[in-house]
């Protein structure tokens, strides 16, 4: 199983969308600065999460949502009934 998640950084107010057959461990890899556009930030938190039939799913899913390039998308996502994760993540958007 694969899964599109979305990770959200607060100190630089900026998602990030991937996938994943790991999300956890990818989550931790992110954080820790192994990737190239997380680096910048070590406080990454995941707040979406949805399980795909496939890689090929799950990285058309992936495309979609990055090629809205809008906030207010990636918003409706993570407020979405497709999130796995629980609605108390929100929070992190009510500034």
């Amino acid at each position: 199983m694969h899964y599109v998640y979305i990770l959200y950084s607060p100190a630089l107010d900026h998602f990030y969308v991937g996938e994943s057959s790991n999300p956890a461990q990818r989550l931790l890899h992110h954080n820790a600065g192994n990737q190239r556009y997380t680096r910048r930030a070590s406080d990454w938190v995941q707040v979406f999460l949805k399980p795909t039939a496939s890689r090929d799913e799950a990285r058309q899913i992936e495309q979609s949502i990055k090629k809205s390039k809008s906030r207010k998308t990636i918003l409706r996502w993570i407020r979405g009934s497709d999130n796995q994760l629980p609605a108390s993540i929100w929070k992190l958007f009510n500034k």
